[in-house]
């Protein structure tokens, strides 16, 4: 075994505001892919933005 002398750092990779952002960033994305197949299998789609806060109180999200 061998050791070298050196230093250690410690750091937060993940702090709770960078999680959150990537857990919404993902909804986001998901959404999306709903949307894109809503619309295409949908004669008159309602606006993006509508269908968003329609998948959100479906699914109880923030």
């Amino acid at each position: 075994m061998l050791y070298e002398q050196g230093r250690v750092e410690q750091r937060v990779v993940h702090d709770l505001d960078r999680v959150e952002a990537r857990r919404a960033e993902r909804e986001m994305q998901l959404i999306a892919q709903r949307y894109a197949v809503y619309a295409q299998n949908t004669s008159t789609p309602m606006p993006f933005e509508q269908f968003v806060e329609y998948m959100r109180r479906l699914t109880g999200g923030q």
